[in-house]
Formats: structure tokens, C-alpha cells, sequence
């Protein structure tokens, strides 16, 4: 992290490494972050919703899948189509 403390991707992968091994707070710290470094990167958004969802936070969680599915990729389909149902569309 010292080489690419304000990269977006870097501290995004930190963010799940960190949700890996458990460290759910920390995570959501990071997540939080890589938004603010890159609202436009859709794996921070989508991870900044689950970790709002965990906390209960229902209106935040669904404010970042929202921002999630507008700047979602190819790439991210099968995120897309389990949170277009979640969220009724």
C-alpha cells in the first residue's frame, strides 16, 4: 500500500483482502476510500453497498448499488443481475 497509497484499485484490493480475513471495519474504511478516489469504480461501489447492508444501513446500502449498477462494466453481469433483483427491477 506505501507505493499506491491514493490509487484506487490499490486500496479497493486492500479493502478485500481485508474483508477476507475478517477485518470487516477496516475494510469498509477502505471501500469508503476508493469511492472517494474513484467514484466511477464499480467493484468499490458494489462492496461499499454490502458493507453498509451488514451494518443495516438500508438506505446507503441501496444508494452505492445504485451507483454500482450506473457505472457497472461487462464485467460485473452476474453482480448486476443478483442486485437488479434485490432491488426489484
Amino acid at each position: 500500500m506505501a507505493l499506491s497509497p491514493n490509487d484506487p484499485k490499490t486500496v479497493g484490493q486492500l479493502g478485500s483482502l481485508l474483508w477476507v480475513e475478517g477485518r470487516r471495519g477496516d475494510a469498509c474504511r477502505k471501500f469508503e476510500r476508493c469511492v472517494e478516489l474513484d467514484p466511477k469504480l464499480a467493484p468499490c461501489r458494489y462492496n461499499l453497498g454490502g458493507c453498509f447492508e451488514m451494518i443495516g444501513d438500508r438506505i446507503a446500502a441501496e444508494r452505492e448499488y445504485r451507483a454500482f449498477l450506473a457505472v457497472a462494466q461487462p464485467d460485473d453481469y452476474r453482480e448486476v443481475d443478483g442486485l437488479r433483483r434485490k432491488l426489484g427491477w
